[in-house]
């Protein structure tokens, strides 16, 4: 057999933690380590917490909701590096591309519609989900316009 089935949640586990762990020591400069040593170090994390049962479980449990809200703080992070770069000492400032950004605010919107269902139970008491998924979608659709509005703008 190619995958044994046991083996998944415990492969999952690490997969997710060293995303996790990896792309946090990436995209925040705390520690500012050149690629591998990140590496070095989320492998350290995932492993340790892989072979945790009852993180193992806790980790299959809560995937799918915690996919979703990592989804959104890397995209938040992604959007803060594309939008607000810092303007080095002596250098010239070049005009971002707006089409990363594009993409992922329309992969966004496809996330949004597939799994609303599931981010919905976990909203305050007294939202309207209905309401609250509407204005994520207006909101995404408009700064989809706005990008495209800018790149237009940025060819001429």
């Amino acid at each position: 057999m190619l995958f044994d089935p046991v083996l998944a949640p415990i492969v999952l586990a690490f997969i997710f933690v060293f995303a996790v762990v990896y792309g946090l020591l990436s995209s925040s400069k705390v520690l500012e380590f050149k690629r591998p040593v990140n590496a070095a170090i989320a492998v350290v994390f995932a492993g340790f917490s892989a072979s945790y049962e009852p993180f193992v479980v806790m980790i299959q449990d809560i995937m799918p909701v915690a996919s979703i809200f990592l989804i959104i703080i890397f995209f938040i992070v992604f959007v803060k590096k594309n939008l607000f770069k810092e303007k080095k000492e002596g250098e010239k400032q070049e005009k971002s591309d707006m089409l990363p950004l594009g993409v992922s605010m329309a992969l966004l919107l496809i996330v949004l519609g597939s799994m609303g269902d599931v981010l919905v139970p976990y909203l305050p008491a007294g939202i309207e989900p209905s309401n609250v998924l509407w204005l994520a979608g207006i909101l995404i659709i408009l700064i989809l316009f706005w990008i495209g509005y800018k790149k237009g703008f940025s060819q001429t």
